[in-house]
């Protein structure tokens, strides 16, 4: 007679948000993300024996899917085996089509068309266990409010990737990191600049006493 198996381990949820312009030339942007994906991968890795995760312990990324870290975010959690939970501040189409509006009248995409077949690609690659709108809030910011909220009160271990010097928004990455520690969660800040034009990646843990299974 056969033992019966053990029941799986739940994962630990890793919330994220990014900077979106994590390098500010065009030109250089595509090797510089790929220089510091390996790092953000890597750094994946520490936080399984910082956090003192047993092999069995799987991790699940949470997140969007906005240019920038969000995108290394989800190929660094893909590379290394862990699923993903999608969430949005509005259906993926409306997300993906986005933009800010101007005083001028002019209208800025969030997404280049060519990143919009992008972020479809990564998803289709990264398969998503969960793809979930949480908020329906019609103004802009509130949305994201709302997405950070929502990411926060899922996860049991926030990262938050920062250019070096890069401005608050409303609803943008420092956003999360001070609700994540409001809450009580354990924090990764990294923050990313360039050295001798190589990406340098600098994690510092926040509370991270306050990790539990």
């Amino acid at each position: 007679m056969s033992s019966p198996s053990a029941t799986p381990a739940p994962p630990i949820h890793l919330g994220f948000a990014g900077s979106r312009t994590l390098f500010e030339d065009p030109a250089q942007r595509p090797a510089l993300e790929a220089a510091l994906l390996s790092q953000l991968i890597a750094t994946l890795r520490q936080l399984r024996t910082d956090l003192a995760l047993t092999p069995d312990e799987p991790l699940c990324g949470i997140s969007q899917i906005a240019i920038g870290a969000d995108f290394l975010f989800v190929q660094a959690c893909a590379a290394l085996g862990g699923t993903h939970r999608l969430f949005l501040p509005q259906p993926l189409d409306d997300f993906l089509t986005a933009g800010t509006p101007a005083p001028d009248g002019t209208f800025t995409l969030d997404f280049t068309p060519t990143q919009q077949v992008d972020a479809r690609v990564l998803l289709s690659r990264a398969r998503p266990t969960e793809q979930r709108v949480v908020s329906t809030s019609p103004d802009r910011d509130q949305r994201f409010i709302d997405t950070n909220l929502a990411i926060a009160a899922a996860s049991d271990v926030v990262l938050c990737l920062l250019r070096a010097g890069a401005p608050a928004a409303p609803g943008g990455t420092a956003h999360l990191q001070e609700v994540a520690l409001h809450c009580g969660l354990p924090v990764l800040r990294l923050e990313v600049s360039l050295e001798n034009q190589t990406p340098k990646l600098e994690a510092h843990w926040l509370q991270m006493e306050a990790f539990a299974r």
